[in-house]
């Protein structure tokens, strides 16, 4: 399990590969295809944090063959 300071340490890299995103009202009031859209390319950006992370990797790994 994460650590607090773990946690805020992805959040704070998180919110860099992701800078643009609009807030939740805004974000709920664009339509379907466009909230689609911003998390696919969310998804992207965020792949390389997580494969790049062995400690993430690593607890994932152990997840899935737990």
């Amino acid at each position: 399990m994460l650590q607090q300071s773990q946690t805020t340490s992805i959040r704070k890299r998180t919110k860099k590969v992701a800078p643009h995103e609009p807030d939740r009202s805004t974000f709920m009031h664009l339509t379907l295809t466009e909230r689609r859209r911003i998390l696919r390319e969310q998804a992207r950006k965020l792949l390389d944090c997580y494969t790049c992370n062995t400690e993430i990797t690593e607890a994932l790994t152990a997840v899935v063959e737990g």
